[in-house]
């Protein structure tokens, strides 16, 4: 909530807006004006496996989320059901019934989804490594490397239930890719057979991205651009032929992660433009970056794939930007992004707020949503260090100042 003075108030949610002018929608007031200021949500992913039984305060409340995954063989009709809500010593005395009931239509929804998301997150070690096994790289063939393994697959497969792409963690070469990373993209991880049971039994995960946020290394050691374009274009041969040789059932969209959020523009369309340029098949390959998506328009015309965070703007340079990345060949990804031009994560936030983010990705025809990150426990761009997410709502950025900088904003500081 940036310029107080000139913010309209309709953009936060409704818990949270102070009163405001009628006719300039601007808000009065201080944090204290705030009908929810200073109060706690419950938070409504701690995983009951690690929390049960709990105890809710009088005059509290906790949200209880469960999942119900619909066979594609179930008949239509109305199914019902009651959930018992027990209290007490050994949860033995009977509190509240609660009748469910559930309609199955007659259609199916598709094992592919139709909202393209890619999620960064998972993976063998950093962040997930630390928080399972206080190691932060794991040695090949330790019993903490064994255990992320397994931890990896899981979340996989957690985000595949939930239709949600979660990224291989950036290979750089054919040969980075290890037997779990092909199991996602055959779909062969997302099987009863391993375990799983959900949306897109034997799917792949429909993504992969080369060397992610430009992990990739191709050009280090070579002094000439014209050595630089030569490696550029035998790695993007050596990748469209390993995909050409592969059987995947599931459409898989790949290409190069050139750079994240940099502003050297001229770099990105030289490199965008070899791989444009490669007489191979590695011309096949498309290239990625995360840029303003007006701006990868003009200054970087051969860029396939402009991964762009939305900002509040001239409606028809967006517009027409949109017509640019619909031409073939070229995709427009959104990525991250701030309320209110869409639905944020926030816990706070209004609770359709991520249905509006669907509904808008597919209204816009956004090809695919970028989201970092899901295991970003060291906050280590601020400084912070380990964050408890199911404790602490501040998962990035700092909290260092209250109210003398920013009476309408309450607690905040740089990045929150």
């Amino acid at each position: 909530m940036c310029y107080e003075g000139y913010y309209d108030e309709r953009k936060i949610p409704k818990r949270l807006q102070r009163p405001f002018d009628p006719a300039t929608y601007v808000g009065q007031g201080t944090w204290y004006d705030r009908p929810d200021h200073d109060k706690y949500y419950p938070e409504i992913a701690v995983p009951l496996e690690l929390h049960t039984p709990f105890s809710i305060p009088a005059n509290n409340n906790q949200s209880v989320w469960g999942d119900i995954f619909i066979p594609k063989d179930a008949p239509a009709g109305a199914y019902t059901g009651t959930v018992t809500v027990t209290e007490g010593s050994g949860q033995s005395q009977v509190t509240h019934t609660i009748p469910v009931s559930l309609t199955v239509r007659n259609f199916t929804l598709p094992d592919i989804p139709t909202a393209k998301t890619m999620l960064c997150g998972g993976g063998i070690s950093g962040n997930p490594a630390f928080r399972y096994t206080h190691v932060v790289y794991p040695v090949p063939g330790t019993p903490e490397y064994t255990k992320m393994v397994e931890v990896s697959i899981r979340h996989s497969q957690m985000a595949h239930r939930h239709k949600i792409s979660l990224l291989i963690n950036g290979p750089s070469t054919p040969g980075d890719l290890k037997t779990e990373d092909l199991d996602k993209l055959t779909g062969d991880l997302f099987t009863s057979a391993r375990g799983y049971d959900g949306p897109g039994i034997g799917t792949g995960i429909n993504i992969l991205s080369i060397g992610t946020y430009s992990s990739w290394n191709w050009l280090s050691g070579l002094t000439t651009d014209a050595q630089r374009r030569q490696a550029m274009w035998t790695h993007s041969d050596e990748w469209v032929n390993w995909f050409n040789s592969q059987d995947f059932s599931t459409p898989t969209e790949y290409f190069l992660y050139l750079i994240d959020v940099s502003g050297d523009y001229p770099l990105i369309e030289k490199w965008a433009g070899w791989m444009e340029e490669n007489t191979g098949v590695g011309k096949q390959l498309m290239s990625f970056a995360t840029l303003p998506a007006p701006t990868g328009r003009t200054l970087v015309p051969s860029l396939d794939i402009a991964a762009s965070w939305t900002t509040t703007n001239v409606l028809g340079l967006w517009e027409d930007t949109s017509d640019y990345y619909h031409e073939p060949g070229r995709r427009l990804y959104i990525y991250n992004g701030d309320y209110a031009e869409r639905g944020s994560f926030a816990t706070e936030d209004d609770g359709i707020a991520l249905r509006v983010q669907s509904w808008a990705q597919y209204k816009k025809k956004i090809h695919r949503w970028f989201a970092w990150e899901s295991t970003y426990y060291n906050d280590y761009q601020s400084g912070m260090g380990q964050t408890n997410v199911f404790q602490s709502a501040r998962t990035f950025g700092t909290d260092t100042s209250f109210q003398e900088n920013h009476p309408a904003r309450g607690r905040t500081g740089w990045n929150y």
